[in-house]
């Protein structure tokens, strides 16, 4: 009521200024909160998986324990939260493996996440809007605006890691034990989405106060309550993005669901890869033309440009940045480049032959990432 009062004197003849706020934009202090029951029952699961692994290392760093693989299954279960030993399996190479396709797909995972945190800057207040300006048509900030690019580069190497060990057990023993690949990529990721999960919901929005927190922080907490179980489903993406509990993860649920149809795929490629890769080039085409269609008929932009609006933000997301098969053709891609990298074996390169790879692979990268910049002028 204030707030319209002292608008009255700025109204002109044909012009109002209806201001909505809403009840959550309101902030007063609070001190001496008691916490929910909910919230402390999380906090004593972070607090035993910490004990749990405190003691666990101790056990590992004090006994004379063999290799995982030659362990029992109960002593197995007690060292399976060593810090200790986890890190070494973290950090260990395997002369069979492609470490690089690891590092590379660590490092857009971040950016990935970087980039989402642009979300919550369109509910932040700002006093110098020249400034802003400037900054968001710099050519480096398209290193922050184009999450489309680390999105389907994260799919891509994905996919290659995925049919280049597929295609390894296909060549060992002529066929795939889908079944135990799905069970074991289930047990690896589903607990630490569900502890990130529970942390947005029930604790996040705890750490921390003043104005903003509300808008920003406490409204994905609430979504995260009532749609967590989405996240841990690996469905989040079937849904509205603006009601997606912890935006950035819809990534693993892309993986997740373009993972199930990987085995056929390569053990398509294995078999007959002549028709395989016919089919392939065909649904390559027809996806391409219709992620072209979908945004060209909603007038949709993978890249944030300067003026942006929120709604077409998130209409871009729920037409075509969050659907699978929209992102079918990258993986695509991945899945034949791994197929091939398996078929070929180990290559032996020069000096000369290596820093040349890395370079022309350093300006393609580049140029896929900056190529788009000038769309924020």
């Amino acid at each position: 009521a204030g707030l319209r009062h002292f608008l009255q004197g700025y109204q002109l003849p044909g012009i109002t200024v209806d201001p909505v706020i809403k009840p959550g934009m309101c902030y007063t202090t609070q001190r001496g909160t008691v916490l929910p029951f909910l919230t402390l029952v999380t906090l004593g699961f972070f607090g035993g998986i910490l004990m749990l692994a405190v003691v666990s290392t101790m056990v590992d760093t004090n006994s004379n324990y063999p290799n995982t693989e030659k362990l029992e299954r109960r002593d197995r279960a007690v060292l399976a939260f060593s810090l200790r030993r986890n890190w070494q399996a973290l950090v260990s190479r395997r002369t069979d493996e492609l470490p690089v396709i690891h590092g590379i797909r660590s490092v857009f995972t971040i950016m990935l996440f970087a980039a989402h945190k642009l979300m919550p800057l369109a509910l932040t207040p700002y006093s110098n809007r020249g400034l802003l300006t400037q900054c968001s048509h710099s050519v480096f900030s398209a290193v922050l605006r184009a999450s489309s690019v680390f999105t389907d580069s994260f799919l891509q190497l994905s996919a290659v890691l995925t049919s280049y060990n597929l295609g390894k057990e296909l060549s060992r023993h002529g066929d795939v034990a889908w079944r135990n690949r799905l069970l074991a990529r289930i047990i690896r990721l589903t607990p630490a989405l569900f502890a990130v999960v529970l942390f947005y919901a029930y604790v996040m929005e705890h750490v921390g106060s003043g104005p903003q927190w509300t808008s920003s922080i406490t409204v994905n907490a609430d979504l995260c309550k009532t749609n967590m179980w989405k996240n841990v489903l690996y469905i989040q993406n079937f849904f509205l993005f603006e009601d997606m509990c912890a935006p950035h993860t819809h990534q693993l649920a892309l993986d997740m669901q373009l993972f199930l149809m990987a085995p056929a795929v390569v053990y398509c490629l294995h078999y007959w890869p002549t028709l395989t890769l016919s089919v392939l080039g065909v649904s390559h085409l027809a996806v391409s033309g219709l992620r072209y269609f979908t945004h060209l008929h909603y007038h949709l932009s993978d890249f944030i440009y300067h003026n942006i609006s929120l709604t077409d933000l998130y209409r871009t997301a729920n037409l075509s940045y969050s659907q699978s098969i929209h992102r079918a053709i990258p993986y695509i891609v991945g899945l034949l480049t791994g197929f091939f990298l398996q078929r070929a074996g180990k290559l032996h390169l020069s000096y000369m032959q290596a820093a040349a790879g890395w370079t022309c692979c350093g300006m393609l990268a580049t140029l896929s990432v900056f190529y788009p910049s000038h769309l924020a002028l």
